[in-house]
């Protein structure tokens, strides 16, 4: 399954890594292709998660999640 998060306060490629090496830690989670101009992520992953999961994935950063899709 694939979920789009939308991201704020994403601003270089540092961010990118910093999300995706976050992103990757959490359980089933396969993929992150993440888009710095849209800052948004594609996260491919065998378990819905929610906005606040992705958010505690960030826990102690910058960036927050405005949104999640499916």
């Amino acid at each position: 399954m694939k979920q789009t998060v939308h991201l704020h306060h994403l601003s270089c490629d540092h961010c990118v890594n910093r999300v995706t090496e976050r992103f990757l830690a959490l359980d089933g989670v396969i993929q992150v292709t993440i888009d710095l101009p849209s800052q948004t992520a594609v996260v491919d992953t065998q378990q819905v998660r929610t906005k606040e999961e992705y958010q505690a994935a960030l826990n102690k950063t910058i960036y927050q999640i405005l949104e999640v899709t499916d």
